[in-house]
């Protein structure tokens, strides 16, 4: 390609970079007469663009990176599990474990 006047370098400057300032003309027109016309930014071809620019650098992950990370798992506890606390005023029938209370009543074994 570089002897077609193709290096990476050329395609950057004369391809590339241009496409980083991509614009498009927007007309309007009145009973068929244009009135006014304004050039905004092309945001498609400049994304398009950075996207290429990104690639060519290597700034994305590699498949092997993306496959790790979509083949682990990540565990969140939200809720951890709290210490018991004393019962304030508690008489023998409410001290015992909540374990072997069902609705604040002894579980009969």
């Amino acid at each position: 390609m570089d002897r077609h006047g193709l290096s990476l370098e050329a395609l950057i400057e004369k391809h590339l970079i241009p496409l980083l300032n991509a614009q498009i003309s927007k007309f309007f027109t009145n009973k068929g007469k244009l009135t006014a016309w304004v050039d905004i930014p092309e945001h498609a071809t400049q994304l398009k663009a950075l996207d290429m620019a990104f690639r060519l650098d290597g700034a994305y992950a590699t498949n092997e990176e993306s496959t790790k990370e979509a083949n682990s798992v990540r565990v969140v506890v939200l809720d951890p599990p709290k210490p018991q606390r004393p019962l304030i005023g508690a008489d023998s029938k409410a001290s015992r474990p909540t374990s072997q209370l069902c609705n604040g009543r002894p579980i009969d074994k």
